[in-house]
């Protein structure tokens, strides 16, 4: 490849190059990286004093918000620069790449890495989402949604947003769900743990989504889940929305709400067929007396997460491997740019390996199809 790649990425980017120029790509979880004047430009007067902002110690440059641990400039630099020469120190106006956060360059980006379009998820917002206080929340939140759909109006046929909910006030979530839909964004953002998200107070959220046709988020990194990073936390993250859809399934939830879409962010896909196995395996073993074992859903919990629940992935053979099992239509390509573990600007080639020896129609709904569907992008 005329590109040096960096390590520990080599290995994945072994697709065949003729096969990956054919290739049709819509970017299921990509992410900016908030400009440091985002808060300070749309937060409302009453909470302005408390919104994160970037402050530096003379050498480097870090995002502060009282009541969260906040991302330093290193953390943010993502792919733009080698695994080996992440400085750690440094302005954030000067180590981070403009494509985070200006749309033109957003778009040169990912015409180099042969994107078509992209699903667009935060960055330092997501670390929001583990503050105490469910005003100022919903308030930070009122801000990035409103500055993430000024973001995608450059190009909203390439360039679609997702808002962020503090869905501790259930009524106040409904009705910023019903203001991003108005601002063009296509889907909310929620936290993944810490809630029982399947008890009748969230119903109203729950019945939004599906009316409105705004699919709910749950990303990996939207809580606590990515706060340890020991040799065995990074390999067993997935198990948290596991546990969570578990729950969710098993209660009855998506048979009171058909419609509503669910999306698991960046837990991958490989696992899922055996949970819903499982699911299956248990569902079918207490026949009459389900309900007895808290196993409240009428129909065969496969049946629902074909219809209703979907999974961005990044690296994930045995996802593409199991999609008979896992859904076909519910597998989405995704390349977590501009992040570090991003296939980024090689996604062609990692699409094209990931995809390799199996029927057209199945790689169109993974590498574009499902998320154009899901998220209403044209199709032709």
């Amino acid at each position: 490849m005329a590109e040096r790649l960096s390590s520990p990425m080599k290995a994945i980017f072994n697709g065949s190059i003729a096969v990956a120029a054919k290739l049709k790509l819509i970017d299921s979880d990509a992410h900016v990286i908030e400009p440091p004047n985002l808060w300070t430009d749309y937060t409302e007067k009453k909470f302005l004093s408390q919104a994160p902002r970037v402050v530096s110690d003379g050498a480097a440059d870090r995002w502060l918000c009282e009541g969260v641990t906040m991302h330093t400039t290193r953390e943010l630099v993502g792919v733009t620069r080698d695994f080996t020469d992440r400085r750690k120190t440094g302005k954030y106006g000067e180590e981070i790449a403009q494509s985070g956060y200006v749309p033109e360059a957003r778009l040169k980006a990912m015409a180099k890495d042969g994107v078509w379009a992209e699903v667009v998820y935060p960055t330092v917002a997501l670390r929001l989402f583990m503050l105490k206080s469910a005003p100022l929340k919903a308030a930070l939140f009122r801000a990035y949604n409103s500055w993430i759909a000024d973001f995608c109006k450059a190009r909203p046929d390439r360039l679609k947003g997702l808002g962020c909910l503090a869905i501790e006030d259930v009524p106040g979530a409904v009705k910023e769900l019903e203001r991003c839909k108005r601002l063009g964004l296509v889907g909310g953002l929620i936290i993944l743990e810490g809630l029982e998200h399947e008890d009748p107070r969230y119903y109203p959220l729950w019945n939004a989504s599906q009316e409105l046709h705004m699919p709910i988020s749950m990303h990996v990194e939207t809580g606590n889940v990515m706060s340890t990073t020991t040799r065995v936390d990074l390999i067993t993250y997935a198990t948290h929305i596991q546990k969570t859809l578990a729950s969710m399934v098993y209660s009855g939830l998506f048979d009171r709400f058909p419609n509503f879409k669910l999306v698991s962010v960046e837990s991958d896909a490989g696992w899922a067929g055996y949970f819903i196995e499982r699911m299956d395996f248990f569902y079918n073993l207490h026949g009459s007396r389900r309900k007895e074992r808290g196993i409240l859903c009428e129909r065969p919990p496969s049946e629902i997460f074909h219809r209703s629940l979907y999974y961005t992935f990044i690296n994930d053979l045995s996802g593409v491997a199991a999609r008979n099992i896992v859904g076909v239509n519910n597998i989405l390509w995704s390349s977590d740019f501009p992040h570090s573990g991003s296939t980024w600007p090689h996604s062609r080639q990692s699409a094209a390996r990931h995809v390799a020896g199996i029927p057209k129609a199945d790689a169109d709904k993974i590498l574009w199809k499902n998320t154009a569907r899901l998220y209403g992008f044209s199709m032709s």
